[in-house]
């Protein structure tokens, strides 16, 4: 496919260069050890995944030259093995060919215990991968598992096993870096705090990249990205907060776009701590918080008002799912029932100790800044006193032997949006082995009813089943409420309009940057 080519029209444009912003400095530019959304986009510059993802799923082929299926054989008829044959050609930034031995070293770099992985699901399913020729890579897994496509090396990118497969761990090792990959940008150089500068790759096997230059600035701060758009300092500002994107609307010279993509923005209990410990507790939460209120003062027209975690553009939404409705008369009676009563100051006090929780979430993201202030409010009205702290976000989502705060349990309430692979698979946030600091379950949620839903569902291929599934997935997550979805965020980008082929195929931009120009 030929890149699509741009004519500039601003005069701020520099013709071949994008200059993109981002809101978190990176921790590590390996993507097997990425801990943010923000970090996965970096790696669809450098590498590759075998496959390529819309937003509703839909899979098509990247370094796999077909996707698998039952009908073409990739699939078994039992589910357990996925065969996929590997593109000729492929070449590592560094001149090395690509081949099926590093699929497989990626697989056991993925499940090598002595690297820190923030999660491995999926690959925990594998039961052994085999090479029977350079370019064919067969998976067998312990069971059937309906998410494979997605998850064994589909949407998960792949690493130069010629590099780094002499090393016990790659906690430390320098391509994390400096990566080395076969995507269509070439690192180049990473000034830490600052920015993050790549070349094309002009040997792209999907094509030429219509850009000569991708220079990544890191901007922690949303205000300070809009001031620097404004400026026409930035071309592209990527995953932009809600209130920048309206304020930067009728901006000459840019676009702005809204993506559908798998997300949600929630408030995670802590499960962990009392009084959370308590699902009547986490119950009376859930009344107190008023989702389109919150929708209408902070999201400015770009969600919905969520109940679960599955958008409704998924073929596994369910329509059917209601939310704890807002009743802040409901949630201060289950309280008081709890034997909380009001105090001098109207926090609600039991023994002598008042009822205070701490809430956080990532300093400088004025959407969730906004979101925390709404929410302490909408608590303090019931009785509930909670304390907001802020982190910078790389602190924030950092491992738990990081200091991390949500994986090492260091809150009660936070304040995030996730953004969840194209598949309806949402077992890394509440099964019990995904329990952080194993897993992406912060809220340290774990139900035998929740584990019997999550097997039934990760084992069928057959949508109608496993769409019962989820649908019965849901019901308990809000009638447990582990965590309480807000809204369904797009994703919003304010962009040069000049920038090109970023709109090829609505969510799938991110994946296959070689089709950028400007």
């Amino acid at each position: 496919m030929t890149p699509l080519r741009a004519e500039a029209r601003n005069s701020w444009t520099i013709l071949g260069t994008l200059r993109m912003a981002i809101g978190i400095s990176p921790q590590s530019l390996n993507p097997i050890l990425t801990t943010t959304v923000i970090e996965t986009d970096l790696a669809r510059l450098c590498f590759d995944g075998l496959l390529a993802f819309t937003t509703d799923g839909t899979p098509e082929p990247n370094l796999a030259t077909v996707v698998p299926s039952f009908e073409n054989g990739g699939i078994s008829r039992d589910g357990m093995t996925i065969r996929y044959r590997l593109r000729h050609g492929v070449r590592w930034h560094d001149g090395a060919p690509f081949t099926s031995r590093d699929v497989a070293f990626t697989w056991r770099a993925i499940v090598n215990p002595q690297n820190n992985l923030q999660n491995r699901v999926g690959y925990d399913q594998v039961r052994s991968v085999e090479t029977p020729d350079a370019h064919t890579v067969v998976f067998h897994t312990k069971r059937p598992y309906s998410p494979a496509l997605d998850s064994l090396m589909g949407y998960a990118v792949v690493l130069p096993a010629h590099l780094l497969a002499k090393y016990p761990d790659l906690n430390h090792v320098d391509f994390n870096g400096a990566p080395v990959g076969t995507g269509p940008f070439k690192f180049e150089r990473w000034v830490r705090g600052d920015r993050i500068e790549y070349v094309a790759n002009d040997d792209y096997h999907l094509g030429k990249p219509g850009l000569r230059r991708v220079i990544v600035r890191i901007i922690p701060a949303d205000n300070t990205a809009a001031t620097q758009v404004r400026a026409h300092e930035i071309d592209w500002y990527s995953r932009a907060g809600t209130t920048s994107f309206r304020d930067l609307a009728g901006l000459a010279g840019y676009r702005r776009l809204q993506l559908n993509q798998n997300a949600h923005r929630e408030i995670i209990l802590n499960t962990a701590h009392p009084p959370l410990d308590d699902v009547r507790v986490r119950r009376a939460i859930a009344a107190a918080i008023d989702r389109k209120a919150l929708v209408s003062r902070i999201a400015f027209g770009t969600a919905d008002p969520a109940c679960g975690d599955i958008p409704p553009f998924s073929w596994a939404f369910d329509p059917a799912i209601r939310c704890v409705p807002y009743d802040p008369a409901a949630a201060r009676k289950i309280l008081r029932e709890l034997g909380w009563e009001p105090g001098p100051d109207g926090t609600l006090m039991k023994e002598n100790e008042r009822l205070v929780l701490t809430l956080v979430y990532a300093s400088g993201a004025s959407e969730a800044e906004a979101v925390v202030v709404q929410v302490q409010d909408m608590l303090r009205r019931v009785g509930i006193d909670a304390e907001i702290h802020a982190y910078d976000a790389s602190m924030l989502f950092a491992l738990a032997a990081n200091g991390g705060i949500l994986s090492g349990g260091k809150f009660d309430l936070d304040v995030s949006s996730f953004i969840e692979r194209p598949d309806p698979d949402d077992s890394r946030l509440l099964t019990c082995a995904n329990r952080a600091p194993a897993g992406f379950n912060a809220s340290r949620y774990c139900s035998p009813e929740m584990e019997a839903a999550q097997a039934e569902s990760l084992a069928s291929f057959d949508r109608v089943k496993r769409k019962r599934a989820v649908s019965r997935i849901e019901y308990l997550v809000v009638r447990d409420n582990p965590e309480i979805y807000l809204w369904w965020p797009r994703e919003l980008h304010v962009v040069n309009s000049d920038l090109k082929g970023i709109e090829a195929k609505p969510g799938l931009a991110s994946q296959l940057p070689y089709r950028w120009s400007i």
